[in-house]
């Protein structure tokens, strides 16, 4: 037993996948990573509120993540709650003509594919970007000239006392690689985001344009790590 089983407990109470001792190199991109004493996959706001408040009042570390592709998880594991959030979180929905209400734990990839669906442009940029959505407004993800912050409308969130909340567009502080998220502890729960009305066919080419750009920058990054990985140890490759 632990400190988190109470935050287990409560889990198993309002019906969610959780799990005790759970290996992290399961939930991150690069595999590595111990084991969180307590891992728990959240599927809505109330549920999510639930679970912080009890790390709250109980005085447990709690970590959000996503996909795991910015995560490089120590062996060592995670003495407290990692918390994933899916269900609502992952759902994405058109507002009106031009707007998009998208859950932080989508990931870009799929809200992408649904504003080209929807006939709207604007988010080519981070075609090919991995990641949540929740993920790339903390860090103000971008590419090719563009960046969350050009297409972000409003923020919601989860303050870490379990009230919801909202920053509009100009209080969120973005800059290079970063936003008021990085320093206010709340927890990104959706965004609304502001495009424009495009032909399917055009912004297909753009995010093609783009992830092949992206790709030929990865194998050229790739062939020159290797080749000087060869040489510092005269390694035939």
């Amino acid at each position: 037993m632990d400190r988190t089983d109470i935050v287990y407990n409560l889990a198993e109470i309002l019906n969610c996948d959780a799990r005790k001792y759970e290996p992290l190199n399961k939930h991150t991109t690069f595999k590595i990573g111990g084991v969180a004493d307590t891992y728990v996959k959240v599927t809505s706001l109330s549920k999510l509120s639930a679970i912080i408040r009890e790390c709250r009042e109980s005085d447990i570390d709690y970590m959000i993540i996503g996909n795991g592709s910015n995560i490089l998880a120590s062996d060592d594991g995670y003495r407290g709650v990692v918390i994933r959030l899916d269900g609502d979180f992952r759902k994405i929905s058109l507002v009106d003509d031009d707007t998009i209400y998208c859950g932080a734990g989508a990931s870009l990839a799929a809200l992408c594919k649904f504003a080209l669906n929807s006939g709207l442009g604007g988010l080519e940029f981070a075609w090919g970007i991995p990641g949540t959505v929740g993920g790339a407004i903390f860090m103000n993800a971008g590419a090719y000239g563009g960046e969350m912050k050009d297409v972000v409308y409003s923020v919601n969130h989860l303050t870490p006392e379990g009230e919801s909340g909202r920053i509009e567009k100009d209080g969120l502080d973005f800059g290079y690689r970063t936003s008021v998220y990085r320093g206010n502890k709340a927890i990104i729960t959706g965004v609304t985001i502001k495009l424009k009305k495009d032909d399917p066919e055009n912004i297909r080419a753009k995010m093609d344009d783009f992830l092949g750009i992206s790709s030929s920058a990865v194998l050229k990054d790739t062939r020159t790590a290797t080749l000087r990985l060869a040489k510092s140890t005269r390694a035939l490759l």
